[in-house]
């Protein structure tokens, strides 16, 4: 009888085993969509005035557009940049930074103001900061100044560019 029950609990376990291992599956989705590209809308150039034509000669040039150094304000011309975003949603978290750059000529260092509604937020030259957005998307920017350097003889009356890069990134 022992050999009986053995092999009829065998079979048990086996119907058993046979039903649960049968079962069904279906594969779901899930999504995400990417943050859309940050515009930048450049309202002012940065510009900083007259400089003196000598190697060394360095300009600063405040937040205020007021200038000071080897350099005047070129019949009131100097100003800061102000470049605005849009394409940053509400809620985010991003990273700026403002880099300034050398020519042939000139170099820049930046300092920089990123505008957050009210908020202002200091920004060194290459330097990022991570800011949260918040409910101020559409009212969010910064502003650009800084020092300019002469690192080659300048020709008087000429103009001299300089580029500088503004990075944000989200988080």
């Amino acid at each position: 009888m022992s050999t009986f029950k053995t092999r009829l609990t065998s079979i048990f376990f086996v119907l058993i085993l046979a039903r649960v291992s049968h079962a069904s599956d279906q594969t779901f989705q899930a999504t995400v969509t990417a943050h859309p590209d940050t515009e930048f809308n450049e309202t002012q150039a940065v510009n900083f005035g007259r400089i003196a034509t000598f190697v060394g000669a360095a300009c600063s040039l405040g937040a205020d557009g007021t200038v000071s150094g080897n350099c005047d304000s070129g019949g009131a011309s100097a100003s800061p940049g102000q470049i605005n975003f849009s394409g940053i949603t509400n809620n985010s978290i991003v990273s700026v930074s403002v880099t300034g750059g050398s020519s042939e000529f000139v170099t820049l260092t930046t300092q920089s103001n990123i505008q957050l509604g009210a908020l202002q937020i200091p920004l060194a030259d290459n330097t990022p900061v991570v800011v949260y957005v918040g409910a101020n998307a559409n009212n969010f920017g910064i502003s650009v100044f800084g020092e300019m350097e002469v690192i080659q003889t300048l020709v008087p009356g000429s103009t001299y560019t300089n580029d500088y890069t503004v990075e944000v990134s989200f988080q």
